[in-house]
């Protein structure tokens, strides 16, 4: 009966102990061939442990399948007025969990990804761009300049003019060392 119900279980969850064992007669033979209570008990649970460890590998995967599609959703989309809500409903999954599994699997939550990915952008096109500090505020998602720049700094520890003209001192420099 308790192996049936690992069975029933393991379908619930759209698997089967063929998944765990390759030959899930093997699990009802081996108990009906047991003797001992203890025997019978030990090899449950060796059952019992296959499964959980089944599960955990299967959390595991959807976790970082989960990070995967959010990361590419984030990079393709960053300038756009990306929110946590919005992305659990376009993958069917709740925003609470979705920020669980980012912090437990990257150590940031879904915000903290956001913001960091958006200041790498807005120092790339510091970097290489000419766009006025307001355009590339805008080209990175933030529609507050004063807010932008206050996240700028906290990021870099200077606000984007500081940032952009230390990158051009120092490319002038490289040039001059190339030279």
């Amino acid at each position: 009966n308790l192996i049936s119900n690992c069975q029933i279980f393991m379908l619930n969850i759209n698997h089967s102990l063929s998944d765990i064992f390759e030959d899930e007669t093997v699990v009802y033979e081996r108990i009906l061939s047991m003797d001992t209570i203890p025997e019978m008990r030990q090899w449950i649970f060796h059952i019992l442990s296959r499964i959980n460890d089944f599960i955990i590998e299967k959390e595991k995967s959807n976790a970082h399948r989960i990070v995967d599609i959010v990361t590419e959703i984030m990079k393709k989309r960053y300038h756009e007025k990306l929110t946590l809500d919005g992305i659990a409903a376009e993958i069917h999954y709740h925003p609470v969990y979705i920020n669980s599994v980012l912090k437990q699997v990257t150590g940031k939550t879904f915000l903290q990804m956001l913001i960091e990915y958006r200041l790498q952008m807005a120092m790339e096109l510091l970097r290489h761009s000419d766009s006025r500090i307001y355009e590339i505020c805008e080209k990175v998602g933030y529609w507050n300049q004063s807010y932008f720049t206050q996240a700028f700094k906290e990021f870099t520890g200077m606000t984007p003019g500081e940032y952009r003209d230390k990158e051009s001192d120092e490319g002038d420099k490289d040039e001059s060392c190339t030279r």
